[in-house]
């Protein structure tokens, strides 16, 4: 433990003294770790933990790509309108189409960044200019970017978690959904619903201009490669006996061929361009996570620390995960929920493991809105334009304590949810 204790601290020093990015700063500590439990120049361990995340890669890099495609030709743009256009006459039927919108890309990436910085920012003005205020919006567009990162059908953190007990990342889609709808529901009501009903009640509807009138045919047209990867992923997941599964990434290959005719000759570079330059950063922590979780095993870390949560007593650990994995997914919700989530998970394999690795990937997804880095409420502040990120922070904690609550009553109750969902116990 103390070995673990002394990487984190290197980690903590690298990233908030240096300034290193997260994914250099876990990979050094990785690195010095070896080091420090005694086994020098473990080159083959470092190469080995490098390559732990390879799948999730892909599927960032796929993922990211396709969503540029998406923002690049207009698609996004096109659906934000759209949603606005058909909802404006109810605010609560706007405000579905918007969790739905906000939700999209996180859930489609895994990223609650990527949610933020896409359809967030097409959002963001749509709130604001119906009465919204700025930090409010920005603690909406954060929040609802997690719950879409934590959302089926791509979940990173359960897939991390998943990978840490050799266990398929399959069958998650029910539980993650019941974790994750509702909290978003609650969170995009309790904070909107008043300001929209009001200027609603003013202007007697939502729209500031029609914009029915300017839907062309080649806009339609660009919603084909979204609903094309939509459908194959839900078919492949409903009839799995039928339909051939040929690779999420490949799925999100196909979906960006499919949107490059939409996109002006100009930009297509660019689209990859952004793309690469998006997933960068990502790749790095998976990487440097990769080689922390290998050099904790190699040194015994790992197994200290799952023998110390094997003998916590069993009640005390939901509720250890929902106030340790969001502080420490601070520092990265990946983290959390391998070094955390995978000990608390092996110590819980009593309940069913599905429901309880999705609620601790939903503990570790709120830490992008702990302080001090604050992942997606730092990116929601820049694309609302508050200086102050921490300002987010305060609108947002009663719908992140809702959100922990919520998955401690989901973790408490793991076996009556499994059945209640139709999973096997």
């Amino acid at each position: 433990m103390i070995a673990l204790l002394l990487m984190l601290a290197i980690f903590g020093l690298l990233t908030f003294w240096l300034k290193l990015p997260r994914g250099i700063a876990l990979f050094l500590s990785g690195v010095l770790g070896t080091f420090i439990g005694g086994y020098g120049l473990a080159f083959r361990d470092w190469v080995e933990g490098m390559f732990v995340f390879f799948d999730p890669i892909l599927i960032v890099c796929t993922a990211l790509l396709f969503l540029k495609s998406l923002e690049q030709s207009g698609t996004l743009g096109f659906l934000r309108n759209l949603l606005l256009h058909y909802t404006a006459k109810s605010p609560a039927a706007f405000l579905l189409a918007m969790v739905f919108f906000l939700m999209l890309p996180g859930a489609m990436t895994g990223l609650s960044s990527a949610a933020v910085l896409t359809t967030g920012a097409l959002a963001a003005p749509l709130f604001i200019e119906r009465g919204l205020t700025v930090k409010k919006t920005g603690a909406l567009i954060a929040l609802l970017a997690i719950f879409g990162m934590i959302a089926p059908p791509i979940n990173l953190p359960v897939m991390m978690l998943a990978n840490g007990v050799d266990m398929p990342f399959i069958g998650f889609e029910k539980s993650l959904l019941m974790l994750t709808l509702p909290p978003a529901l609650i969170t995009a009501f309790g904070m909107a619903y008043g300001p929209l009903l009001r200027y609603k009640k003013t202007y007697g509807t939502l729209l500031h201009t029609d914009t029915k009138d300017r839907f062309t045919f080649s806009q339609w047209l660009s919603l084909f490669p979204l609903l094309m990867v939509s459908v194959y992923i839900l078919v492949i997941r409903l009839f799995p006996n039928f339909i051939h599964d040929i690779g999420v990434p490949a799925v999100f290959l196909f979906g960006t061929l499919l949107s490059i005719p939409f996109i002006p000759s100009s930009k297509r570079l660019e689209t990859f361009q952004l793309a690469y330059r998006s997933s960068l950063p990502v790749i790095a922590i998976l990487v440097g996570i990769g080689v922390f979780l290998q050099t904790l095993a190699l040194i015994g870390a790992r197994g200290d620390l799952v023998v110390s949560t094997l003998l916590l007593p069993l009640p005390l650990l939901p509720i250890g995960a929902a106030i340790v994995m969001p502080f420490f997914g601070a520092l990265s919700a990946f983290g959390s929920a391998t070094v955390l989530g995978v000990p608390i998970l092996l110590a819980m394999l009593g309940k069913n493991e599905i429901v309880v690795g999705a609620a601790l990937s939903l503990f570790a997804g709120l830490g992008d809105m702990m302080p001090p880095t604050a992942l997606a409420g730092t990116f929601a502040a820049e694309v609302v334009g508050e200086k102050n990120y921490l300002a987010l922070i305060r609108p947002a904690l009663p719908y992140i304590a809702i959100g922990l609550v919520w998955g401690l009553l989901v973790l408490w109750n793991a076996g009556f949810v499994s059945q209640l969902l139709g999973m096997v116990q």
